[in-house]
């Protein structure tokens, strides 16, 4: 069976994720057939391309058994400014040059800062070129509950749900979308609940530093940046009741069924911290005295009776003493077993595909059962926002690069 050509347009065209992400995935995707090798990439940038040029940044990122994929591919390059008005005027010309018929699908790539993404969407929309595409975006969704409510409701008044596609790359791990094959297995699934299980932790422990995300990072924090996101979406994964179909709809339901009934446990439980060294990195960046956290450690129950007092702790932090991307189920003592705990590493082994690859495969098929629905990024966000009212109650430490911050003191 022939692959579709389809033609993806990269706004953002010259960022790091799509020179770093997106243009491998389409790459492999390409090689792979699951695209066409004919299809078309439009980049979208303010810088000054020529068509020729913004192939070989593409191609510049590319293992040389990959290079060639792109090179058969069309590509083609337009600039503009989107934080401007009238920006995409001949945007629709350009569509109309590579497909006359207007019968390729179109996904809108949004690779940029969500504050961003009104003004895209409005000027898709004047130019006439928003209808029956597809739109794509990263995390962040947002700020916080009330700004995501209002990007949701922007971006409703052009694109319907159905053409929404929210992008949490951690949802692309094979590892992550495992544990749904997981709970159907009897054996496993017949541990989870409280009737053996005494405490879940979900680990996103990275041992390296803030980097060059610094500008974005020191408004989000680990809080915003891992727990808001990766980590509730596993959690969700990890306790939700199996869904009676396997439809997208199914499982965002049951998702959504968890997030609902988890609430935040009293402050002492929590731990936030910030790695010595932070604030000198912060200030080559004009960031003065900030107080971000590069730790968080947060705990929540679920009301779900089949959870009822389980402990769940989700952390995630920076220049921690080892990089681990795991869940843990520690059961109750069980005569005569010494390991009664179940680990689950969710860090992608060594020749797996790219997450980006796995989703934009399933976005160009259409299956959108691990693209987040946006009722989970809004509890989700309503998680954040219940801690964040008890947040200065919570203890915050200083820790060495490479300390665990919950040994500080000890």
């Amino acid at each position: 069976m022939e692959s579709d050509k389809v033609i993806f347009v990269l706004f953002g065209g010259t960022g790091d994720l799509v020179k770093n992400k997106l243009a491998p995935a389409l790459a492999l995707l390409s090689q792979e057939e699951t695209i066409a090798p004919d299809s078309t990439i439009i980049g979208i940038a303010r810088g000054a391309y020529t068509d020729e040029s913004y192939r070989d940044f593409l191609v510049s990122s590319l293992p040389e058994h990959r290079k060639e994929a792109l090179n058969s591919s069309s590509v083609r390059f337009f600039r503009g400014d989107v934080s401007q008005p009238n920006s995409l005027t001949g945007l629709k010309d350009l569509l109309r040059q590579i497909d006359p018929s207007n019968t390729q699908p179109v996904f809108y790539y949004l690779a940029t800062s969500y504050a961003l993404f009104p003004s895209i969407v409005d000027q898709l929309h004047q130019q006439g070129i928003a209808w029956g595409k597809k739109i794509v975006f990263e995390k962040p969704f947002g700020s916080d509950y009330a700004s995501s409510q209002e990007l949701n409701e922007h971006i409703h008044k052009v694109f319907p749900e159905k053409d929404v596609f929210r992008v949490d790359h951690y949802l692309g791990k094979q590892t992550v979308q495992q544990i749904l094959e997981l709970r159907r297995k009897k054996e496993f699934e017949s541990k989870l609940s409280a009737v053996h299980a005494e405490r879940i932790n979900i680990i996103a422990d990275e041992d390296f530093g803030v980097e060059s995300r610094i500008r974005y990072y020191n408004e989000a924090g680990a809080l915003k940046d891992m727990v808001q996101n990766h980590l509730l979406q596993v959690l969700s994964l990890l306790l939700m009741n199996h869904p009676s179909e396997s439809n997208p709809d199914a499982i965002h339901d049951e998702k959504v069924r968890v997030l609902k009934g988890i609430h935040v446990l009293p402050p002492h439980v929590h731990l936030l911290g910030q790695y010595e060294g932070y604030g000198e990195e912060a200030e080559k960046f004009g960031i003065r005295n900030s107080a971000i956290d590069t730790f968080a450690k947060i705990g929540v129950e679920s009301e779900q009776e089949r959870w009822k007092n389980v402990p769940i702790f989700l952390r995630a932090g920076k220049n921690m003493p080892k990089k681990k991307t795991e869940f843990i189920v520690h059961f109750k003592d069980i005569p005569h077993v010494h390991d009664n705990t179940l680990t689950f590493d969710l860090a992608l082994p060594r020749g797996a595909r790219d997450e980006y690859s796995v989703l934009l495969g399933d976005l160009v098929r259409g299956d959108k059962r691990f693209f987040p629905r946006f009722d989970e990024i809004q509890e989700s966000w309503r998680i954040i926002h219940d801690f964040e009212k008890i947040k200065k109650d919570v203890p915050f430490v200083t820790y060495r690069k490479r300390q665990d911050p919950e040994t500080v003191g000890m």
